[in-house]
Order: C-alpha cells, then sequence, then structure tokens
C-alpha cells in the first residue's frame, strides 16, 4: 500500500507505516532519512568531480 508515497509527506507517511508496521514506523522514516543523506552526499562528491 506504501510503495511510491515512502517519504513523500513526513505527515502522512509515518499514520500510513503505523499501519503495517506499527512501532517501527519511525525507524522505517529515519531509515529512509539516512538513505537521502547517502544520496545527497554522492551528488555532492560527483558534482566536486564534475
Amino acid at each position: 500500500m506504501v510503495f511510491a508515497d515512502i517519504g513523500t509527506s513526513i505527515y502522512y507517511v509515518p499514520g500510513i507505516l503505523y499501519k503495517t508496521v506499527n512501532v517501527l514506523s519511525g525507524f522505517f522514516v529515519f531509515l529512509t532519512m539516512v538513505v537521502f543523506i547517502l544520496l545527497a552526499f554522492k551528488y555532492v562528491e560527483v558534482t566536486y568531480r564534475f
């Protein structure tokens, strides 16, 4: 049910996740944030090298 909605809004995604994974919803939002930060660092490195 969540699929492409992950990370699109910090306001409703935790509520959708809570129905599915209960107390782990915060962890999944945190994990998405970590992946986003790592992706941002990758873009910074590629931009620096270019």
